[in-house]
């Protein structure tokens, strides 16, 4: 367990223990606890895994993890859209003047109908819109009213069994389809009625009122809850707090939670917060060290200096420390020791390699290089002009042999030194050019093939151009049509 130092410390724990609760508040609301418990229970496995050095398990939860969190978004896309949209629904609710007005005649219509057994669904926005959760429905611009809100509900009514949406005090549409709730908290004897009331109830803070036809009952859902109204008294007052933006009802009347509950989910809370921050900091913290072998590669030399082909292809053994994450998440192939060459003059070269020579991320340092230095020598690069020779491989096809070769261009400027000019005798080969697969007259287009120490006198060395003219052997004519392959 990690030791807390400072206030910061103790901020960043009650931060993610809100987080937290109100996560798991969600995930209840609106019955996927059980999904994310399933998930919770996954990664305490995984845990466990690789406590236990289980490398068939790790693996498998290893290329499972690639894909979780995209899952995670796929499957908690509700919620998190929720989360979301409470951040931005600032000013969102019904006029405060007419709650009252509006509370009395909903609790005077929907018990009326309740008696009269005729089943009704009432939808009054919260903060969140609930425009993309229904469907369907009539445009209508109506002031709520006892008579009208009959009428609506009256079973030769073409629009009793939508929803009414209210905007203020004034019905906006009639006739509307609610999103069916999937969860399990319904009991089952309750039809498509309540259940598409709790499914909106989930997705929106909207509070939804439903009346049951077959038990004559009214029914208060919000925040993924369910409460039988006893009274046109209950109700009246759910919707003016509702109307002035405050809770309506945090839980149901019918099913008491014990008071120690709440103390419990608050205090869990706390304990997966201080676990999490926990684990985070020990990750971060907890030093490992790890061993590469790295390429050593040499930035460009000054002008007219070249580096000596044997310093080519060195590597260099390479111990890191630092926090496991970062050490863990290093990619080998990625790593490369750095010599720069531009301040450097003529002859042979010794430089100690270090830290400076390797760009890593914060916190990770070199605490071995093996070998510690490496040597190699720049050369002076001298103007010269160097023919070009085609690198012919095989022989002509049967009964015919090489009479002309043309190269375009037949020499090329560089800057080379001495002894690799002449070790190259003044010649630069181009690609292998395979004779067995020509015919006539063939034009080829091939690369040059530099040295190390070789550098063009200008930006780059060109392509070569090379038309080789095949002819019979024996008679000495030519054998083509003059067109290039």
């Amino acid at each position: 367990m990690s030791i807390f130092f400072n206030w910061h410390d103790f901020l960043d724990i009650l931060v993610l223990s809100g987080l937290f609760y109100a996560l798991y508040r969600t995930l209840r609301s609106s019955g996927t606890w059980q999904i994310a418990l399933g998930i919770t229970l996954s990664a305490l496995g995984f845990g466990l895994a690789s406590l236990l050095q289980l490398r068939g398990v790790g693996w498998i939860f290893s290329n499972l993890s690639q894909v979780a969190l995209l899952g995670m978004i796929i499957i908690f896309q509700p919620e998190i859209r929720r989360v979301l949209e409470r951040t931005t629904a600032l000013s969102r609710g019904l006029n405060r003047t007419r709650a009252l007005p509006l509370a009395d005649v909903l609790a005077e219509s929907l018990f009326a109908l309740a008696a009269l057994r005729r089943g009704a669904l009432v939808v009054i926005p919260g903060q969140l819109p609930v425009r993309q959760w229904i469907t369907e429905g009539i445009a209508v611009d109506g002031k709520v009213s006892v008579p009208l809100l009959l009428s609506i509900f009256d079973p030769n009514s073409p629009g009793h069994d939508g929803a009414v949406v209210l905007e203020g005090a004034r019905i906006a549409r009639l006739g509307v389809r609610l999103p069916l709730s999937h969860s399990e908290r319904l009991p089952p004897e309750l039809g498509t009625r309540h259940h598409a009331a709790m499914g909106l109830a989930e997705a929106t803070d909207a509070l939804v009122i439903a009346v049951s036809e077959e038990r004559g009952t009214v029914s208060l859902f919000s925040k993924g809850i369910m409460t039988r109204m006893a009274d046109r008294r209950a109700l009246e007052e759910a919707v003016a707090e509702h109307a002035n933006e405050r809770p309506v009802l945090d839980r149901p009347v019918e099913l008491k939670r014990p008071p120690w509950r709440k103390t419990a989910e608050v205090v869990g809370s706390l304990a997966a917060a201080l676990f999490f921050w926990n684990t985070i900091i020990l990750s971060q913290t907890e030093l490992r060290e790890i061993s590469y072998t790295v390429p050593v590669e040499f930035t460009k030399p000054a002008a007219n200096l070249v580096l000596a082909e044997a310093a080519g292809g060195q590597e260099a053994r390479v111990s890191l420390e630092g926090p496991a994450a970062t050490v863990n998440g290093l990619d080998p192939r990625q790593l490369r020791l750095l010599v720069d060459l531009a301040t450097m003059g003529q002859g042979r070269q010794t430089i100690a390699l270090s830290e400076q020579n390797i760009d890593l991320p914060k916190r990770v340092r070199v605490t071995e290089i093996t070998p510690g230095a490496i040597e190699f020598e720049l050369l002076e690069a001298r103007p010269h002009t160097m023919k070009i020779k085609p690198q012919l491989l095989g022989a002509p096809p049967e009964g015919f042999r090489v009479s002309e070769i043309k190269v375009t261009p037949e020499e090329v400027a560089v800057l080379i030194p001495d002894k690799d000019y002449k070790q190259a005798h003044g010649q630069l080969l181009t690609t292998p050019i395979f004779l067995g697969n020509l015919r006539d007259k063939t034009l080829v287009y091939s690369k040059l093939i530099a040295p190390p120490g070789l550098q063009a006198a200008d930006k780059r060395l060109p392509d070569v151009a090379v038309e080789i003219t095949l002819t019979e052997a024996g008679n000495g004519k030519k054998k083509g049509n003059g067109k290039g392959e």
